[in-house]
């Protein structure tokens, strides 16, 4: 298995709960789900090869940003989703996906010229 392989078997294991999320479990899956993904995360960043060829400071910004991200979902309440439309907690699914994903390709050597393609 090839390490782009693996990338995205751990991290569609990780993802997976969201594929069942309901009304009644959104912030417990959120919560177990972020959980999963930080550990991935931190795992990512201590990849040599994690953002090589971008700027660092970007790079610094992203793990901050994301990490950020990762501890406001861990900590989200049933009550922080009050009002929130199916629509708008579909664009959440929707991104916590595509953070995993570029996670995994700022870590990964063979997936890192994706991320490169799609710098403004």
């Amino acid at each position: 298995m090839s390490k782009t392989e693996m990338f995205a078997a751990r991290r569609e294991a990780a993802l997976s709960p969201l594929n069942t999320i309901t009304v009644a479990n959104a912030a417990q899956t959120l919560r177990e789900t972020s959980r999963r993904l930080r550990h991935i995360y931190e795992l990512n960043i201590n990849q040599p090869s994690f953002g090589k060829g971008l700027d660092p400071q970007d790079i610094n910004e992203f793990k901050g940003a994301i990490s950020d991200l990762w501890t406001g979902l861990e900590g989200i309440t049933n009550q922080d989703l009050q009002g929130v439309t199916e629509a708008e907690g579909d664009e959440v699914i929707s991104f916590v996906r595509n953070v995993a994903r570029l996670t995994d390709d700022l870590a990964d050597d063979g997936m890192f010229h994706a991320v490169l393609s799609t710098k403004p």
